[in-house]
């Protein structure tokens, strides 16, 4: 056993050996970056897209609050329809008639603000799939009820701008009516409510990326 070592020419073997090693070595710290540069992604996309949440309720609100101010103007004209004050309207046609179409241009104009935040957050989420976070799902579902908020609001301030649709018609009264169905109130709840629910995701994937680094 002696003899066979000390005839291997361990002048040869030896780089051969410390090539393989150097090899293996270099291997596992391309690994180690790749997963760090992974990490770092991952960890970089949850901050860019807490952060653009965070910008959009935020510019939302005067938006919410104008849409607070329309429902006390057709609450208010709607009572006075009720006492007989106002006579054979339908309903919403006196407010829309008399307030629609300012307070449309008003709703529309801070919901201008919030149009590039929604574009980008429905970017983001395209592109969050990808990187197989846990609960993504649930990330996606929050971020849409979030961005829902907007629709519902666009819509409001589209239907109110025209005076002339034919509100006598129960068509389109349902259909405004389904619009205002939420109110002011249930939005600020539905905002705060999933933007917990998205601090939450971005906690729990924080955590599982910084455990494996």
């Amino acid at each position: 056993m002696l003899d066979t070592l000390l005839c291997l020419e361990w002048s040869k073997i030896i780089p051969s050996l410390a090539s393989i090693i150097t090899a293996f070595i270099a291997y596992n710290a391309l690994n180690t970056w790749k997963e760090k540069e992974q990490a770092n992604q991952k960890s970089k996309f949850i901050d860019i897209f807490i952060d653009e949440v965070h910008i959009f309720i935020a510019e939302i609100q005067p938006a919410v609050w104008a849409y607070k101010n329309i429902e006390i103007s057709i609450n208010t004209y709607n009572n006075a329809d009720k006492t007989g004050s106002i006579s054979n309207e339908a309903p919403y046609s006196t407010y829309i008639t008399k307030n629609g179409v300012k307070d449309s241009e008003f709703l529309t104009t801070h919901l201008k603000k919030c149009t590039n935040h929604v574009s980008k957050i429905r970017s983001l989420l395209a592109k969050g799939q990808i990187y197989n976070f846990t609960d993504y799902h649930k990330c996606q579902d929050s971020s849409d009820l979030i961005i829902w908020q907007y629709d519902r609001l666009q819509a409001v301030a589209s239907m109110i701008k025209n005076p002339n649709l034919h509100w006598e018609n129960t068509e389109v009264q349902k259909t405004l009516g389904e619009a205002l169905s939420q109110s002011s109130k249930d939005m600020e709840n539905k905002l705060k409510e999933n933007n917990i629910l998205l601090l939450e995701f971005a906690r729990k994937n924080y955590e599982k990326i910084y455990k494996k680094t």
